[in-house]
């Protein structure tokens, strides 16, 4: 017989009596989201090892792909926090929000926020390791991050609500 590995082990637990599971937190997963993405159901919230190793071995099953806890309940909710695992290969693309600041924090690995100016220059680099953890773009002004390491975990903070067709702006210089 064939051993299992972690990310097999959890993949059952997760899907048992389709009801979902990551590490501590219960967890439903919104269908509607480009990537995996799961609403935590619990009131009180703990993001933990044990969280960040689950959300790991999703990232795994799911061919590496970014994938993202969100702590607040729905789209309409005022404040939107996300735990997001993901790849080096993947880049957030350029973007702004007009109405909305936003805010990372590392939890673990490196990646580095770019800031543009309207012609897609860059005007500031700021990379978020374990000294410098905690970065907040303003609005109003175009942004990108990109993993430097093999994946990285972080959380981000912005206000809600969530309105898919008028959330980020994408820049007329990259299409």
């Amino acid at each position: 017989m064939k051993s299992r590995t972690f990310a097999d082990k959890l993949s059952l637990h997760i899907m048992k009596n389709n009801k979902l599971k990551i590490g501590q937190l219960h967890v439903v997963e919104d269908k509607s989201a480009h990537s995996p993405s799961y609403y935590c159901l619990d009131k009180n919230i703990l993001i933990n090892d044990q969280t960040v190793k689950a959300l790991y071995a999703i990232h795994m099953k799911r061919n590496y792909q970014p994938v993202r806890i969100c702590l607040h309940r729905n789209t309409r909710e005022k404040v939107h926090q996300m735990i997001i695992i993901m790849p080096k290969s993947y880049q957030v693309p350029p973007h702004k929000h007009l109405f909305k600041e936003e805010s990372y924090q590392m939890i673990r690995g490196r990646m580095v926020v770019n800031i543009y100016d309207d012609r897609g220059k860059i005007i500031e680099s700021t990379v978020l390791d374990k000294k410098n953890f905690i970065y907040k773009s303003d609005k109003k002004q175009f942004h990108a991050i990109k993993p430097m390491t093999k994946y990285v975990v972080y959380q981000e903070i912005k206000c809600g609500p969530f309105v898919r067709k008028r959330d980020s702006i994408k820049p007329k210089w990259k299409s």
